[in-house]
């Protein structure tokens, strides 16, 4: 597979190729993801350099599906892991999703609790020194 995966870099990387085979490219990545059945396989793949340089090579769209894709499939696999280099690179993707996801209240009506965490972040104050100085002289 790393020599498989490899040899994509290396034919799409000259003259930005990539961005004409972004459906493609995906199918790819999905495919290396489907065989990743245990935590050790995805140690595995993601210790792979060409892996992660194809993760690269995506638009922000298509950046965003491969990110859900990967952390599904995270989820889905057999076992645990300690293993430092998927943990960061797991860490990194789920960074990159985070960073795309534009959450605004007119988009989440359905999640009540953004909305009263926004409103009271905005209209907390902090005392001002004259009530703070009534209270202390009360007690």
């Amino acid at each position: 597979m790393r020599k498989l995966l490899r040899d994509i870099v290396k034919r799409v990387a000259p003259e930005k190729a990539y961005l004409e085979l972004q459906v493609q490219l995906q199918r790819v990545v999905a495919h290396v993801l489907e065989e990743c059945g245990t935590m050790a396989d995805f140690g595995t793949v993601f210790a792979m350099e060409p892996f992660m340089k194809l993760l690269t090579f995506f638009d922000a769209e298509t950046q965003t599906q491969n990110c859900k894709m990967v952390l599904d499939a995270f989820s889905k696999a057999q076992g645990t892991t300690a293993d430092p280099v998927l943990v960061s690179s797991l860490m990194q993707v789920a960074r990159q999703l985070h960073a795309a996801c534009h959450v605004t209240p007119h988009l989440t009506p359905h999640i009540p609790h953004i909305h009263r965490w926004r409103s009271s972040s905005t209209t907390r104050s902090t005392p001002s020194p004259s009530t703070t100085s009534a209270a202390s002289s009360r007690g």
